[in-house]
């Protein structure tokens, strides 16, 4: 009883002088004869407190949540039978690390905890293994622990400057620069690989040799935290090698003067050219349409980093730094005649309205920040109700998606095949940097409906298994006509299985609801499509369809402008491995009011269908003969595969079939029926033969034989 009672009394002590303790900042150091809770222990002659037996000392330390803190504790002890006392450091009743205090001389003992939980929080340092012997006594002698902060924050390093993309210089210059709260103990570069070295900024290197080149900066913090930029990436050239461009010739030109329809000057942050996130790769392509094709681009402002491809227009820039001022850039394009056109925009570099989306590692109701990802589509939606389509949180956000996992879409469908996507959610879908998100259609696809989509953006994903519906017909994207600044780039499309239904299958649809103007399909991957459209329109106008690979695919058309559409752009696409359908086909005429019909240039492609399966590798049909109010013009394009055109009859504005190559069995190579005599169909200067005849090779080049052609007949334009 009396062993009760002292135990009571030493608990209720403990428990007052805890509650009583005087709180330690962080960082500090408290000696062990300073601890507020202490009771039983002994001060020795060294300042040491000793525990004699299995007792606890305790003060409270004030701790931040998500931080990792260090302890530091000095101690020695005396054994038993060779056995050492152990310490158990404690927060709040709970251990966190058991010490065998091995040292019959004062040692520091080290430990480091990532803290969950923060506030004012009760440190307890206890003995635990107590023993006696007629001759020795386990003994703990504690002098002191220091508690201070971990720094586990990396070094922020950035290149701010360097050669261009492509340069015949041999020598470059690099300016960086790294920054730490903590302070930065070395930096480091590397070029091509190469171990570091110690190196300050600006960097410069000289006798560089022609080919690729790579620079890296690394630096440490006073913590020995280190942190790696960006591979800075660049080529030199001798000035030789790379394309050749053939000069202009006649023939070889669009009917319309130069134009860039993407960006637009004088947009707002709810289009993809004029906002983008700090410190990811801010990518985006120029879309630019008529006078002499190919052409030369320019940065004539931009924010330091960013480069432009000269001969593409893609603009890369690697690490935006986040700003309140928006960053004026201006391009400057130079068709193959010398005619010039710039557009001006700004950059805003901001973390405000954007989402991220990770199937792996976010989760449902998350706030969807950078580290705090949302896990799938119904939380960009905002549900999956009726209420969800109308409701405007995420309006005007841009959305990164990463990979790793299998997307839906979720959101509201009123029992349709299509989730219910209009401008009140987010129109702004991009890839993270590196990743591929993919998402599976089976069921569900996307129908931007009711309202414009302006602006919509739509990147680097892979579209798969497009089944949904037959009632319906089957279409990956389906967007309004109406809409304006539309960018669909650099995603993979694919497997669509045939139906018996609608002929409007298709990847993506443009719906007829309006003229929206300034579309852009650019560098697209379509493939395992059957009896579908790759690409179908209607009635938008100002539309550039570039540098997309079509293959593998059978029955249906790869790329289809329709009734209402003008001023479409249709250039230096491939399309290959064809069975049966249409590489191109053009389908005019007015329906219920859509508009009238034309203005078609269809250039510099290369169509390849599989012969005897019927295929066409550029089809102009009219339906109407009254809708076409432009010409439809075909030239330096490779074509394998028949070239048919319908109704061209003589009231018609005149169009051309000129310079292209042609590979086909047909008596004609260019056969017009239901056109009269005469008509408004005008062909002249193409190289013709059969397939025997050796005219190209299996990538739709001009084989030796007929290389007098090059430059001014057929798709090439360079010498690559």
């Amino acid at each position: 009883m009396k062993n009760l009672i002292w135990v009571l009394v030493s608990f209720i002590s403990l428990l007052s002088s805890t509650l009583s303790a005087a709180v330690q900042p962080v960082p500090s150091t408290l000696l062990a004869s300073n601890f507020e809770n202490k009771i039983g222990t002994t001060l020795v002659a060294d300042g040491s407190l000793l525990l004699a037996t299995n007792l606890t000392i305790s003060n409270r330390f004030s701790f931040q949540a998500g931080n990792t803190y260090q302890f530091k504790i000095t101690a020695y002890g005396t054994p038993l039978s060779g056995v050492y006392p152990t310490m158990r450091l404690g927060l709040d009743g709970y251990s966190l690390k058991d010490f065998v205090v091995n040292s019959g001389t004062a040692n520091v003992y080290t430990f480091a905890k990532k803290l969950d939980v923060g506030g004012d929080r009760n440190l307890q340092l206890q003995f635990v293994n107590d023993a006696s012997s007629s001759t020795e006594n386990r003994d703990l002698y504690i002098k002191s622990i220091e508690v201070k902060l971990v720094d586990t924050v990396a070094p922020t390093v950035t290149i701010s400057s360097g050669p261009g993309s492509t340069t015949t210089s041999q020598s470059a210059t690099f300016v960086f620069a790294a920054s730490d709260a903590s302070g930065i103990s070395s930096i480091q570069c590397s070029i091509d690989n190469a171990s570091y070295s110690n190196c300050t900024s600006p960097k410069s290197y000289s006798g560089l040799a022609v080919g690729a080149h790579s620079f890296k900066v690394r630096a440490a913090d006073t913590a020995n935290n280190l942190a790696i930029s960006s591979t800075y990436n660049w080529s030199v050239t001798t000035g030789t090698t790379g394309p050749v461009i053939y000069p202009p010739s006649e023939g070889s030109d669009s009917p319309y003067a130069l134009e860039i329809l993407q960006p637009q000057p004088g947009l707002d942050t709810k289009n993809r050219f004029y906002k983008t996130y700090p410190g990811l790769l801010y990518n985006v392509r120029l879309a630019v349409a008529g006078g002499s094709y190919p052409y030369k681009f320019s940065l004539q402002t931009s924010p330091s980093g960013m480069t432009i491809d000269a001969n593409t227009g893609e603009i890369n820039w690697s690490n935006p730094i986040e700003s309140t001022t928006a960053y004026p850039t201006t391009v400057e394009v130079v068709d193959n005649r010398g005619a010039v056109k710039q557009v001006s925009w700004t950059i805003l570099v901001t973390k405000n309205k954007f989402i991220f989306v990770d199937p792996v590692n976010g989760h449902n109701g998350a706030t969807g920040t950078i580290t705090d990802p949302v896990k799938g589509f119904i939380d960009v939606y905002g549900g999956n109700v009726y209420d969800s389509k109308y409701s405007t949180a995420k309006q005007d956000y841009f959305v990164y998606f990463k990979g790793g996992a299998t997307y839906t879409l979720n959101g509201y469908t009123g029992g349709s095949d299509g989730v219910q996507w209009t401008d009140r959610q987010p129109l702004v879908w991009m890839a993270y940097p590196g990743h591929r998100p993919v998402i599976d259609m089976t069921n569900t696809a996307l129908r931007l409906v009711d309202t414009k989509a302006d602006n919509f953006y739509f990147e680097g994903f892979e579209i798969s298994k497009i089944d949904t519906d037959v009632d319906e017909f089957r279409m990956g994207i389906r967007i309004g006509s109406a809409s304006s600044n539309v960018t669909i780039r650099k995603n993979v499309i694919h497997s669509m299985s045939a139906t018996e239904g609608s002929n409007n299958q298709s990847a993506i649809m443009i719906s007829k609801d309006g003229h929206g103007v300034n579309w852009s399909f650019q560098n697209n991957e379509f493939y395992d499509l059957h009896n579908a459209y790759g690409i179908l329109g209607y009635t938008a106008y100002k539309v550039l369809v570039e540098d997309n690979y079509f293959h593998g695919s059978s029955g249906g058309h790869q790329i289809g402008p329709k009734v209402g559409t003008r001023y479409w752009t249709i250039r230096h696409n491939v399309i290959k491995d064809i069975t049966g359908g249409t590489g191109i086909w053009i389908y005019g005429g007015e329906e219920n009011g859509s508009g009238p019909f034309g203005n078609m240039d269809i250039s510099f492609n290369y169509v390849q269908m599989n012969p005897g399966t019927g295929a066409l590798a550029l089809y102009v049909n009219q339906s109407e003969n009254t809708a076409l109010v432009g010409p439809i013009d075909a030239y330096r394009n490779t074509l394998s595969g028949s070239v048919l055109y319908k109704k061209m009859i003589s009231s018609l504005p005149t169009s051309k079939n000129q310079r292209n190559v042609v590979v086909t069995s047909d008596s004609n190579a260019v056969e017009c029926t239901d056109c009269g005599n005469p008509n408004s169909l005008v062909v002249q200067s193409n190289l013709t033969g059969n397939a025997s005849s050796g005219m190209i090779d299996s990538d739709g080049k001009l084989t030796s034989s007929y290389s007098g052609y090059l430059g001014t007949t057929g798709w090439q334009f360079s010498n690559q």
